[in-house]
């Protein structure tokens, strides 16, 4: 299991990943302001140039009717605005748009307020486009990360649910407070609205320059602009955090979450007491003990396991599709083609759910050997009977040492072609869980990144059918030899016969480490023998 230290720099990356694209968004919402801006600028200062007096206009002379040949002038611009507007999300602009446009009598200040209208509907329905994109983005992208980061951290996956259009659309209606984004864009486009024409009417009735009533209503785009960012990163986080709380769900392994806070420098004073609490996924309540906890907070949560979690165990019991390894060193990009566009895991990786026989104490053990061996021993020719004891005294070492170093020695090489010739007589028809202990860990890497690995040992292992007898060491083995492997019970040919129980595995065999945790100095690994095939 990846220690706490790295579920932390793997949430934070993800959580620092969607707000980096948040951040983007906010230039591009930049623009579409400035934009907006200009247009309603020229707009006004081209009615000031029409209809001012003295830099100024009344606000009768606003209201004054548009004359035949501006009002001519003025249905031609709404043609214009009603082709624009055919995409307008909800409609209602258009409708406005075709009232006005059958009116006879327009003012001067409708006509101005229909202008700035469209200028204010742009900018709405660009947000729509944006914003959606940025939250289903953020979304997707923080759900299979997520559930990468977990399957890739266990070195365990199972079946989960993948992310298609009708279900990205039923998510990203998920309402915040009581809203959804959508609405809030909304509901701003119709504030900003009247919070214009309140400043226009305000305007003509002091008697405003051109250069006052522009600055009065750049103001208040940039109040708007400012309700915008805060929409869009609040947004973000919600739906990044809603996709982590996702992928917690349907990884089968996890029912509780811890709450990461210390993001960055901007960690305030309502997400610091949070910060390192542990939390039930049954419990969860968005403001309260998950993120987000306020306005462009930018917390995140990180997977919790137990101390003793046994994933494996876990996960087969609540999965109801295929279970499969994951390597540790799996890219991104090569886990996504695996198993999200895939429409099944890759064959090699699934795993198929065994019973492990285990034994208990050495009369299991004799009882068993009593049902298997007879016929094992009958088929031994006597040199490989021999070969075989000779292994389990002093002559291990050499006999190891010749194959793992490719030394060539020719009268190991012989022990060791009929000690395995003796082996594959056999036949393993239970899945038996075996024990062996090593002086250190010889796989050169953390504990962490050990789940997942696969490697070929060129010698022998000798391990023990009871983990009381696994041979001492820092390193303790739990090994999975499924039916048909190439191993067999030599405690009956042992010069160590009941007091080792020894199940000696063939030299060339592949093996994969499931999971390993360190401990008081102990690294503890569970491994699995690869059958030919898997």
């Amino acid at each position: 299991m990846k220690p706490k230290s790295y579920w932390q720099k793997r949430s934070g990356q993800i959580a620092a990943r969607q707000h980096r694209k948040a951040d983007g968004y906010e230039y591009e919402l930049q623009r579409e302001y400035e934009r907006a801006q200009r247009t309603i600028q020229r707009d006004i200062e081209a009615f000031y140039g029409r209809y001012a007096k003295n830099n100024d206009i009344s606000y009768a002379e606003a209201q004054r009717l548009l004359s035949s040949g501006e009002l001519k002038e003025f249905k031609m611009s709404l043609e214009e605005f009603i082709d624009k507007a055919k995409n307008n999300a909800d409609g209602r602009w258009t409708k406005q748009l075709n009232n006005v446009y059958y009116r006879t009598r327009v003012s001067r200040l409708e006509a101005l307020q229909v202008q700035i209208n469209q200028q204010i509907e742009i900018l709405a329905g660009s947000k729509q486009v944006g914003v959606e994109r940025l939250l289903g983005g953020a979304y997707e992208d923080t759900y299979y990360r997520t559930m990468y980061e977990i399957q890739r951290g266990t070195g365990i996956g199972a079946s989960f649910a993948r992310i298609d259009d009708k279900a990205l659309e039923k998510v990203l209606g998920t309402k915040l407070d009581g809203r959804n984004w959508s609405q809030r864009i909304w509901d701003d486009r119709t504030k900003l609205r009247q919070e214009l024409h309140t400043k226009l009417s305000q305007g003509f009735i002091r008697g405003d320059s051109v250069d006052r009533m522009s600055r009065e209503l750049a103001d208040r785009m940039r109040v708007s602009y400012n309700r915008a960012r805060t929409l869009v990163q609040t947004e973000t986080a919600f739906f990044a955090e809603q996709a982590t709380m996702s992928s917690y769900e349907e990884s089968g392994i996890l029912d509780q979450y811890e709450v990461l806070v210390t993001l960055d420098d901007r960690t305030c004073p309502i997400c610091g007491p949070l910060d390192g609490k542990v939390f039930r996924l049954s419990e969860i309540d968005v403001g309260v003990n998950y993120p987000p906890f306020h306005a462009r907070c930018r917390c995140t949560t990180v997977p919790y396991f137990e101390d003793e979690i046994d994933v494996g165990e876990r996960i087969a019991r609540s999965a109801d599709g295929d279970v499969y390894y994951v390597p540790g060193d799996i890219t991104y990009e090569q886990w996504r083609a695996d198993y999200v566009d895939s429409p099944k895991p890759p064959e090699n990786a699934i795993i198929h759910t065994k019973e492990y026989r285990t034994f208990n104490a050495p009369e299991q053990v004799k009882e068993w050997e009593k049902l298997v061996t007879p016929q094992w021993l009958e088929s031994l020719t006597a040199q490989e009977a021999n070969s075989i004891t000779m292994y389990t005294g002093p002559a291990y070492r050499d006999i190891n040492r010749n194959l793992r170093e490719n030394i060539g020695d020719k009268r190991l090489s012989e022990l060791a072609e009929r000690i395995s010739s003796g082996i594959e007589k056999f036949d393993l028809k239970d899945n038996l869980v075996v024990f062996r202990g090593m002086s250190k860990n010889p796989f050169g890497v953390d504990a962490a990144d050990l789940p997942g690995l696969r490697f070929k040992e060129k010698g022998f292992w000798s391990t023990s059918m009871l983990e009381g007898k696994k041979f001492n060491g820092s390193v303790e083995m739990e090994i999975l030899v499924p039916s048909k492997s190439r191993g067999a019970p030599v405690n009956v040919l042992s010069e160590f016969k009941d007091v080792e129980y020894e199940f000696l595995l063939d030299s060339g065999l592949e093996y994969r480490i499931i999971e390993a945790n360190e401990s008081n100095g102990k690294l503890k690994i569970v491994a699995e023998v690869v059958v030919d095939g898997d």
